[in-house]
């Protein structure tokens, strides 16, 4: 049993990791409530010690280097008010397409909220 509870939480974080610190209806679902305040509580931490670091983000592949500093994206479904790393903002609608730097866009595409438009 312990060796269960224990894969569920490395699942836990690595989904933070992987698709950032919002979590989609379908996966939240899935996980009860002791789960969900797991994944609050490592999000909060996370957070605290990326702030302590310099505010590098550590949940961004620092393996490759981007080729393209801003990338073009379809919205998939309405988010609402995007606040930017500089302070800006932008209104996200379903089926927009807008140019995002890839640092703000890629936590929303690995949300499932935005889509990479290749080109």
């Amino acid at each position: 049993m312990l060796v269960y509870l224990n894969e569920r939480m490395n699942s836990i974080r690595n989904l933070r990791w992987e698709i950032g610190g919002t979590l989609p209806e379908n996966i939240q679902s899935k996980l009860n409530e002791s789960e969900k305040t797991f994944f609050d509580d490592y999000n909060r931490s996370l957070g605290r010690y990326i702030q302590s670091i310099g505010d590098i983000d550590l949940t961004n592949n620092l393996k490759v280097p981007p080729q393209q500093l801003y990338i073009e994206v379809h919205v998939l479904q309405d988010f609402g008010t995007l606040e930017m790393e500089d302070g800006t903002t932008l209104v996200l609608r379903k089926n927009n397409r807008v140019y995002l730097p890839r640092s703000e866009a890629d936590p929303l595409v690995k949300q499932g909220i935005l889509e990479h438009i290749s080109g």
